[in-house]
């Protein structure tokens, strides 16, 4: 997927991202109702900080949110929700936190890639993953 491939406005470029994960916390029935009419559905979101906001939404350093992903191109790091294309940059994780620690999840990706970069996770629900192996102490 490249920006021009779809007719969804470009919305910007965020750093600092983690891919949220929540497909597997879903109860069976719903997943099994929604895969049923999409194979390919999975519950994620994005969470970031702007670096540039195309649709003037955001200011740079701001923290976003996505809606849920339609299409996430792991090669060229560019995401697709209902409406709009991001650009991902920069390190990032993914984390498969239950819905009740996302509050938690969200603060973590801000802070841990960002000015604090010399913190350490010790939470097996998050991991750094893009670009692989990247150490961020």
């Amino acid at each position: 997927m490249t920006e021009s491939d779809n007719m969804k406005p470009f919305g910007g470029t965020i750093e600092c991202w983690c891919r949220h994960i929540f497909t597997e916390h879903l109860p069976k029935d719903f997943l099994e109702q929604k895969r049923a009419e999409d194979p390919n559905f999975s519950a994620e979101i994005v969470t970031g900080q702007v670096v540039e906001d195309k649709l003037l939404r955001w200011k740079p350093g701001d923290a976003m949110q996505t809606t849920i992903i339609a299409n996430f191109d792991e090669e060229s790091l560019l995401i697709e929700t209902k409406n709009t294309i991001y650009k991902l940059t920069g390190p990032g994780r993914m984390s498969t936190a239950k819905p009740e620690r996302y509050d938690l999840e969200v603060g973590k990706t801000i802070l841990l890639l960002s000015d604090a970069k010399g913190l350490k996770i010790d939470d097996s629900e998050s991991v750094l993953v893009y670009p692989e192996n990247t150490d961020i102490s």
